[in-house]
This record gives structure tokens, C-alpha cells and sequence, in this order.
């Protein structure tokens, strides 16, 4: 979730955020976040009540004013860019790998309780330390239809790429006459996650188009209309349980046993990644305003009117399948669910949001008298 900060402190114990107006039109940070940031032409923050107070109670945590580009030049305008960006997962905490390290750290933890690791496990893990070429998967010694693990498994950097790039490019026309003026731009936004497997996906496309035409010399009109795609394709257990999971897995353990199944920690990680299905999100919002201003005195009083209509679709598909799973060389497939998400599918279609926005306001600027202060002679 896209977060925007406040910009007058915490006013409430329930959080809050600013008001956030794009070219009059109220937005959520998540729809902000969606918007195409090569339109934006001016951000202006209003955190003082005096300023704020024209909008209410929604101002109590500030305002924030965006305004979308429009043409500047009286010749035919054309901009196109490109980017590609490498992000890091960067800093997380060092993990510790070494096996009889780990051993003997939650044995001391569990203390005066019973150990976690018995001694000829941890003699086998010294073993290993003097000889690496020693299987890291065997029999356990007391169980035989069971497998026992001497992993040094780095599970943040198993599931976790290093890196992982985004693409954006962008394309504007634009034009301005003395009747008419335009404005149009398109983007094409991506960015890959930094899964190693199953990775998720997230592409989006805008455009923004807006016109003023000048009817008579006190009559204008204009509109403004944008329309956003947005994609998103993940994993269905990529979510917070997912993450606690990576991090709670213990590094002796590893993803796979020697007949190529997934053991138990496996499975509920990175296969639930590759084969515990997908998900798929679809945001498309269109909105359309319509604007007109009149001259009532030239260069002093103008009256101003616009409406606007935004509609927002959300949809997902999203199914999830069991990951199978095997403890020992003689024991039956089992398969790692979560409750109540075994072999089910969900649909969500046509979840649509409205908003209609009406403004109607007035402008009047008018210099009555100028005056210039000087210094008195002899001043200081």
C-alpha cells in the first residue's frame, strides 16, 4: 500500500494522510502512485490551517496541489524518454549459516528446557565442518522413515534476487495556438520483482490528453481526460506470511530431498513460489473532466466551472493449489496447504469505484493602489 507522509505530524492515533488534489480532483495515495509522474508539472503543500481551511476537515493533516502539464509552445512539441533502472533488495540483517553455530545457539536458548539438537547431531555437523564432501541429508539415526537435514541454507537469499530492473518510457505531444492548445502523453511503466522464482510482475500504462480552445475573448473551454492499466502478476502466497515464513525457516534445512521432492520447509516457501499458483490484480481507472471559464472583466473577475468523473475497475483471479511434500524415503506425499485454500479458485470482476466531482468558483483580482517604501534620509 502507497502511503503518503503527513505533512503536519500525527493529529490522530488512527494515522491519517494529506488531502491530495490532482488539477481540483481529490486522489488516494494509491492513485497517485499510479499516475504517470512525467505529467506532473507543479506540486504545491499547504500545511498551515489558515491555507488549508478551504477544504475542511479533510485538510487536517495538509493539502497537497498537483498540477498536470499542459502545452507551452507555439510549435509542434515532441518528447520521448527512456529509463531503465537496477534496484537492490538492499540492507538486511546478516544471517548465520554456520551449522554448528546455529546448533549450539538454540540449544543454549532453549535452556533449562530440552535441547533442540541432540549431541550426535551436532558431532555429525562437525564432521561436515572437516569434511564438506559428507552428505547433508541422511537418515536420521532415530527415526529411520524420516530424513534428517544438515543444511546451511540462506533462505532470504534463496527466495530473494540481488537485484531486479524496471523499464519506463515515455512519449508527449503538444502544441499551443491562440485558439487552441493540447497536450498528450502516453507511458509504459515495468518492473520486475525480486523474487528468484514465481517472480511477480507489475506492468502499467497511462495517458493523459487535455485541450483549452478559446471560443471568444471571454469564453474558454477544455477538457482533460487519462486512463490507467495497471497489471499485477505474483505468486498467490506472496503476501506478510510469506515473508515471516523466509525468515522463520531454519538453516538447516533445505529446499529439496535427494529423490527430488520438496521437504516441509521447501515447499511452504519456494514451492509455494513455483507451484502453489497465481494471482493476478487489473486496475483500469478513467476519468474525464470538462471545464469552462469566463471573462466577466477582463484580467479581473472570472468565473470558473468544471465537472469530473472518475471511474475505477478493479478485478483479480486468483487460484492456489496444494504443494506436495515427503519427510523420508518410505513415507507417503503429503501436501503443504493453508486452511480453508486447498484447491480453490477466486474471481473477482467488476469492482468499480465512482466519483463525480462538480466545482463552481470565482476569481476576482484587482490592484488598487501601489505604493513603494523607501527609507527616510539618514535612515540606519
Amino acid at each position: 500500500m502507497h502511503r503518503v507522509s503527513t505533512i503536519r505530524g500525527f493529529t490522530s492515533i488512527n494515522g491519517g494522510e494529506a488531502f491530495i488534489l490532482v488539477d481540483n480532483v481529490p486522489v488516494s495515495s494509491s492513485e497517485l502512485a499510479r499516475m504517470n509522474p512525467d505529467d506532473i508539472e507543479n506540486v504545491s503543500v499547504l500545511k498551515d490551517a489558515s491555507a488549508a481551511a478551504i477544504y475542511g476537515s479533510r485538510a487536517a493533516y495538509g493539502v497537497i496541489l498537483i498540477t498536470t502539464k499542459k502545452a507551452k509552445s507555439d510549435k509542434l512539441t515532441i518528447n520521448f524518454s527512456g529509463n531503465y533502472a537496477i534496484r537492490s533488495k538492499g540492507i538486511y540483517p546478516e544471517i548465520e549459516t554456520d551449522l554448528v553455530t546455529v546448533m549450539e545457539m538454540k540449544n543454549a536458548a532453549r535452556t533449562p528446557l530440552s535441547a533442540v539438537f541432540s549431541e550426535a547431531q551436532i558431532e555429525y555437523a562437525r564432521k561436515l565442518q572437516q569434511n564438506p564432501n559428507l552428505n547433508r541429508i541422511i537418515i536420521d539415526p532415530e527415526n529411520s522413515n524420516a530424513w534428517a537435514y544438515f543444511g546451511e541454507t540462506d533462505w532470504q537469499n534463496e527466495a530473494y534476487k540481488n537485484t531486479a530492473g524496471t523499464y519506463t518510457a515515455n512519449l508527449n505531444i503538444s502544441n499551443r495556438t491562440d485558439k487552441l492548445s493540447y497536450f498528450v502523453s502516453g507511458q509504459y511503466y515495468k518492473q520486475d520483482g525480486m523474487l528468484r522464482y514465481g517472480n511477480d510482475i507489475m506492468k502499467r500504462y497511462n495517458f493523459r490528453g487535455n485541450a483549452d480552445y478559446k471560443l471568444t475573448n471571454w469564453w474558454k473551454v477544455g477538457t482533460n481526460i487519462s486512463f490507467t492499466n495497471s497489471n499485477y502478476d505474483s505468486p498467490s502466497f506472496l503476501d506478510g506470511y510469506f515473508i515471516w515464513n523466509i525468515n522463520r525457516t531454519p538453516i538447516n534445512s533445505v529446499p529439496k530431498n535427494p529423490d527430488g521432492t520438496w521437504t516441509q520447509d521447501g515447499a511452504s516457501t519456494l514451492g509455494a513460489l513455483q507451484e502453489g499458483g497465481r494471482r493476478e490484480d487489473r486496475i483500469n481507472q478513467t476519468q474525464v473532466s470538462i471545464s469552462t471559464e469566463f471573462d466577466l472583466i477582463k484580467d479581473i473577475w472570472k468565473l470558473n466551472a468544471d465537472v469530473n468523473f472518475r471511474r475505477t475497475n478493479f478485478n483479480r483471479d486468483r487460484y492456489v493449489l496444494p504443494v506436495p511434500y515427503r519427510t523420508g524415503p518410505n513415507q507417503p506425499i503429503q501436501y503443504s496447504i493453508r486452511e480453508g485454500e486447498n484447491n480453490s479458485y477466486t474471481e473477482l470482476r467488476a469492482q468499480e469505484d465512482q466519483l463525480n466531482v462538480y466545482n463552481l468558483y470565482s476569481n476576482f483580482t484587482k490592484t488598487f493602489n501601489k505604493k513603494t517604501l523607501s527609507e527616510p534620509d539618514g535612515g540606519i
